[in-house]
């Protein structure tokens, strides 16, 4: 988890609540694709490759940074 940064001000912690809830909607989106890629017939064609494709790839390194 990234170490939160504590600077005075209002528009600092709006900042940090806005990148909390970002951190944990792609965490329940990336969950999601893992379990429809699990539960799904199409893993066998190959098109939960092209689902997940759109997911930007940054957004993994996003969270770690």
């Amino acid at each position: 988890m990234a170490t939160k940064f504590v600077v005075s001000g209002t528009a600092s912690a709006w900042r940090w609540k806005r990148f909390r809830q970002v951190v944990v909607a792609e965490v329940v989106i990336y969950g999601a694709l893992g379990a429809w890629r699990h539960v799904s017939p199409a893993r066998r064609s190959g098109s939960w490759q092209r689902l997940a494709a759109r997911v930007p790839r940054q957004a993994n390194y996003t969270v770690a940074a």
